[in-house]
């Protein structure tokens, strides 16, 4: 596997060897990833769908901070999801560290809430990116002056 890979995608592509393979009977997979059409092509996958719950939401969230309930309607990108299935999201962040001046965090938080089609041209992931969405709070982690400072003139804050 390549190095260059982060240690969730090595772990996924693992898995996703077990399931072709029939080694398993489930995976853990990103819907809409291109490893997911990948099983797909090779074994019919689905996706099953959470049961949602206070309770469990409060359980899991004690492991993952910011972790939220979404429904995942069909699409033609996505042959595999046939119905409305109830999954686990999660927000992507972009973590700078404290030395980063305010100047780049703000140019580059400014870039990302207005570069929406741009973001998806470099990756599809960004195709559920909501801008308005961008400085969403109850993560666990601040944020970076400069960005705050850019998400309040916006009138994110």
């Amino acid at each position: 596997m390549p190095a260059a890979l982060s240690r969730g995608q090595r772990q996924q592509l693992r898995a996703l060897g077990h399931l072709v393979a029939g080694r398993v009977v489930a995976s853990y997979l990103a819907p809409g990833s291109g490893i997911t059409r990948k099983a797909h092509a090779s074994v019919k996958i689905r996706f099953i769908s959470l049961k949602e719950s206070p309770g469990s939401l409060k359980i899991i969230r004690d492991i993952v901070p910011g972790v939220f309930y979404t429904t995942v309607k069909p699409s033609k990108r996505m042959p595999y999801i046939t119905k409305p299935v109830k999954m686990l999201g999660f927000d992507y962040l972009v973590i700078v560290g404290s030395k980063v001046s305010n100047e780049i965090t703000y140019k580059a938080a400014k870039a990302i809430h207005l570069n929406k089609k741009a973001l998806i041209s470099a990756h599809g992931v960004f195709r559920g990116y909501e801008p308005k969405l961008i400085a969403k709070k109850g993560l666990g982690v601040p944020f970076h002056p400069g960005a705050a400072k850019y998400y309040k003139e916006a009138g994110l804050l």
